[in-house]
């Protein structure tokens, strides 16, 4: 959304579909890694029901999403 964040802030990615299908998230961080976002585990389904609002981390998640440096423009797809 053209947002900025910094170093150090926890995030919450909201997303919704407008029909069901199956959903993978990644980011692209500023190094260049691409890191799976969603499913959380490659193992786990990613089927997502149309028009439900789902969360990464989800609440019962145990892990927060934590921007680390460098600095530069991360895109999540």
């Amino acid at each position: 959304d053209g947002s900025n964040y910094y170093e150090g802030d926890e995030i919450t990615i909201y997303f919704r579909a407008s029909r069901d299908c199956y959903v993978t998230i990644y980011d692209l961080d500023t190094r260049g890694n691409v890191n799976l976002l969603f499913p959380a585990d490659p193992r786990d389904q990613n089927f997502v029901r149309g028009d439900e609002i789902y969360m990464i981390p989800d609440r019962g998640d145990d892990y927060a999403l934590t921007l680390e440096g460098p600095p530069g423009n991360e895109s999540i797809q």
